[in-house]
């Protein structure tokens, strides 16, 4: 009985200790992580609007840096030198070539520069294959001929293995305002990529890259292996990308690990920018508070059963006291007083079953005293009865003995009146 009663208690204070520790351990994990995770997208948000504006200042260096180019008066009045009527006069076109491949040497980003005439065909580049080539039907040259400034899509070109884009701007006579040509810049982004990873300061887990139309990679931080133009696993939600939306949430990356990501669908470039970080580090922070969680409410565990285990004897301990007093009260022992000295409603309990008690012997005193002057009186009256007792004793005697000589007598004078009579 009494390991059970003890049994029970700690096994209910221990119980909603725990589970009180436990539900504070689960909201606090939970408000960690959301928090954790809120500042983790807004991180990753600042990243992308970042990497954004940088890839946006990049071609927009592009467009100020071809137009500059095109701007050159050297080149200018070479074009206009040229004789469409003599295509077999090659020299301005010697020294256009030499001259762009002077305006390339300093810029280990450009890998090719080349003018187009009015008709689309190229008249001068700095890869010589590429002279002659009609490239009338491109977009560049179109929106060229249409005196805009520009660049294209971002893509992996065949020709030289690697994501490229070109910049563009019409190359304007200065007195007649005619279209000498369209001067364009084939960039390479390998340089740009490189800058990314200088320049983003990612933290561990976290990569940044962007992919074109086909799933192939265009620039980004990622990690050595992976080879720009590799097509790579894009994210589960990249058809949600292609048409413009912009997504963030958690999904596995190319590498097929769980990340949380942003993703955004540039239209300029044509390209999806993605910027993500594992899940296992995002979260690492909230995983050392969960293990903090864990140790303290193993501590607060232990110390929570030690704490029941006293509040268990502090309650237990009075109550079989009073258990074994009252035994002992049963068996007849009524000196019996319980000490404890509380002043909570087991001392309050205590003091009146003490107050019980002593009732109870005063009691029992009282009616052994009555059972003594009972028995006293019943002696009284027993010597009483027996003497009134023995007195009728005497008495009929005496009477059976007078009755008896009575008899005597009568049959006496019988006997004299019957010898009278015979006389």
């Amino acid at each position: 009985m009494r390991s059970t009663l003890a049994v029970k208690l700690g096994v209910i204070f221990s119980a909603l200790l725990i589970f009180g520790f436990g539900a504070m351990g689960v909201v606090t994990y939970q408000s960690s992580k959301q928090v954790m995770e809120n500042c983790a997208f807004k991180r990753l948000h600042c990243r992308s609007k970042a990497l954004e504006c940088r890839l946006e200042s990049f071609c927009c260096a592009r467009k100020a840096d071809i137009k500059s180019k095109a701007t050159s008066i050297y080149i200018r009045s070479r074009l206009e030198q040229l004789d469409e009527k003599d295509p077999d006069s090659r020299i301005p076109v010697k020294e256009i070539i030499k001259r762009l491949r002077q305006m390339m040497r300093d810029e280990p980003r450009t890998i090719e520069l080349f003018i187009l005439n009015s008709d689309g065909q190229v008249i001068a580049s700095t890869d010589e294959i590429e002279v002659g080539r009609a490239k009338s039907d491109r977009r560049y040259f179109i929106k060229g001929r249409e005196s805009i400034t520009g660049i294209t899509e971002i893509y992996h070109s065949p020709a030289y293995n690697k994501p490229t884009m070109l910049a563009f701007t019409p190359v304007i006579q200065e007195e007649s305002g005619d279209l000498l040509g369209v001067a364009v810049e084939r960039i390479s982004l390998r340089e740009f990529s490189r800058t990314i990873k200088e320049e983003c300061a990612l933290v561990e887990g976290e990569e940044v890259y962007a992919l074109d139309k086909k799933g192939g990679l265009v620039f980004g931080s990622i990690v050595p292996g992976v080879s720009l133009g590799k097509k790579l696993r894009s994210p589960e939600t990249m058809e949600d990308i292609l048409i413009g939306k912009c997504i963030k949430g958690a999904y596995k990356s190319y590498k097929g690990i769980p990340v949380i990501g942003e993703c955004r669908w540039l239209a300029e470039e044509q390209c999806a920018l993605i910027v993500e970080q594992e899940e296992k580090e995002a979260f690492a922070p909230v995983h050392k508070i969960a293990n903090w969680i864990f140790i303290i409410g193993v501590i607060l565990t232990f110390l929570a059963v030690v704490f029941t285990a006293i509040i268990v004897k502090h309650l237990v301990s009075p109550v079989l006291k009073l258990k074994d007093a009252a035994d002992r009260i049963a068996s007849g022992d009524l000196d019996t007083a319980v000490d404890i000295r509380t002043k909570d409603e087991i001392g309050i309990l205590a003091d009146s079953f003490n107050r019980m008690a002593r009732d109870l012997k005063a009691s029992r005193q009282k009616l052994e005293g009555w059972a003594k002057a009972l028995e006293l009186k019943v002696r009284e009256r027993t010597l009483e009865l027996r003497e009134k007792l023995e007195e009728l004793e005497k008495f009929n005697k005496l009477s059976v003995d007078r009755e008896l000589k009575m008899m005597e007598l009568k049959k006496e004078i019988e006997r004299l009146k019957n010898k009278v009579d015979e006389k």
